[in-house]
Order: C-alpha cells, then sequence, then structure tokens
C-alpha cells in the first residue's frame, strides 16, 4: 500500500518540481528577507536545513570563491536544486520510527532497499548507466529524519563520469 501511496504523492512532488523552476526567481524579487537568507512568503520552496545561501558542499561546488552565496543567482540556483524541500518534508513525509533507525543504522551501507514493518521504504543504490555513476534515492529518507519526520524522496543523482 506504501508503494501506492509514494506514487500518489509523486504527482504533487513533480508538480513542485516543475513550479520551482519559474517560482524561484519570483520568490528571490518579491519575498525575500533583508538579510537575504530566507523567504518570508512562498516558504512551500525553501529547504528545512539551509538557507538561501545553500549548503557547505553546494557552495564549495558552485560558487566562485570571493562569489557571494547570497546574490540573486547563487539564491536562484540554490532553490532551482533544492526548492519544495520543505514542501516534500512537511506535506509528504511520514513520522520517523526511531527504534527501526537504532536497530539498522549499523547496516543501512550494505543494503539499497529498506522497509520499515509500516511499509514506509526507501530505495537508494548506486549504479552504473551510460559511463556515469547514479544514485536513484525514492522513497523516505528513513535514516535522515529531520525533526522526527522522513521527507519524501524522488531524485536521480548523477555522479563523476567514469573512465
Amino acid at each position: 500500500m506504501m508503494f501506492l501511496r509514494w506514487f500518489l504523492y509523486f504527482i504533487p512532488h513533480f508538480a513542485v518540481f516543475l513550479a520551482r523552476y519559474p517560482a524561484a526567481p519570483l520568490a528571490i524579487l518579491f519575498f525575500s528577507s533583508d538579510d537575504k537568507r530566507t523567504l518570508t512568503g512562498w516558504r512551500w520552496l525553501v529547504t528545512i536545513d539551509n538557507d538561501l545561501g545553500g549548503d557547505d558542499d553546494w557552495r564549495n561546488k558552485h560558487i566562485k570563491p570571493g562569489s557571494n552565496p547570497y546574490s540573486f543567482w547563487n539564491r536562484m540556483r540554490w532553490l532551482w536544486k533544492n526548492g519544495g524541500n520543505r514542501f516534500n518534508h512537511e506535506r509528504l513525509g511520514m513520522p520517523v520510527d526511531s527504534l527501526f533507525v537504532w536497530m539498522h543504522s549499523q547496516q543501512q551501507a550494505n543494503q539499497s532497499f529498506w522497509q520499515r514493518s509500516d511499509g514506509v521504504w526507501q530505495w537508494r543504490a548506486t549504479k552504473k548507466v551510460f559511463g556515469r555513476m547514479w544514485t536513484p534515492y525514492i522513497g523516505w529518507a528513513l535514516f535522515g529524519a529531520k525533526n522526527g519526520i522522513c521527507s519524501f524522496k524522488a531524485t536521480f543523482l548523477r555522479l563523476e563520469k567514469i573512465d
């Protein structure tokens, strides 16, 4: 039944995914806080764990040294990458099962698919496709809950090209 729920949740997730591209520049123009770190409106667009300057990993990979992480362009690129994170967490997320995490967190790297007794699941694996490594991450973030909620996941991360 949770597989069906995931597919049903994918519809609003995908709508938010598409909406973040035209919404990001509008949100930055009209709803940026005075310090440019968050949005005063359209809060569905922000991330739950970082401000509009992005996380350290993203900053190191995508922002030129000396560049302002809170420039219009950098904030827009951050929202293009992660916009809708709050929606996926608060509206589509599932409550954490702390006992499940405690029992299995040490083995999580040993297998790709995990499912709790209540049916909530995640699949995260790294696969080689067309000379590149890809990491599909779908289901709910069973081992990465924030504020007691496992976020809805439907991502396909592309990793470095393999020779």
